[in-house]
C-alpha cells in the first residue's frame, strides 16, 4: 500500500498497525456501496473508509464488493473533490484487485 494511503488511512483512523478487525455485518457492504453513489462528500468519505477496511478482510468480501456494483462508485470517488476520498478509493480498488477474479 502506497504511503499517501497509509497517511489518510491513519488520517481517518484506519492505522495499519492498531486495526482490530471487525467482523463484516449483513448489508454492510450494500450501504457502503450506496453512500459512495452520493454526491456528498462526507457520505463518499464514509464509504471510502468502509470499503477500504471491508476490502481488506478476505476474497469473499471483496468479491461481495465487485459483484453488488461497487467499481463504478468507487470509479467515481477517484474522481472526488476531497483527496482522502480519493486516496481511500484507490486503495479500495488496489485491495480488490489481489482477489485473481476481480484482475
Amino acid at each position: 500500500m502506497g504511503g499517501a494511503v497509509v497517511k489518510a488511512a491513519q488520517a481517518v483512523g484506519l492505522e495499519e498497525k492498531e486495526e482490530v478487525k471487525k467482523p463484516v455485518l449483513a448489508g454492510e457492504v450494500e450501504k457502503s456501496i450506496a453512500l459512495g453513489r452520493s454526491g456528498l462528500i462526507r457520505n463518499q468519505k464514509k464509504a471510502a473508509v468502509n470499503l477500504f477496511r471491508l476490502s481488506k478482510d478476505s476474497d469473499r468480501v471483496r468479491n461481495q464488493i465487485v459483484d453488488e456494483g461497487g467499481i463504478l462508485p468507487l470509479i467515481q470517488m477517484c474522481r472526488s473533490k476531497s483527496q482522502e476520498v480519493q486516496l481511500l478509493a484507490f486503495g479500495t480498488m488496489g485491495q480488490l484487485a489481489k482477489t485473481r477474479t476481480n484482475r
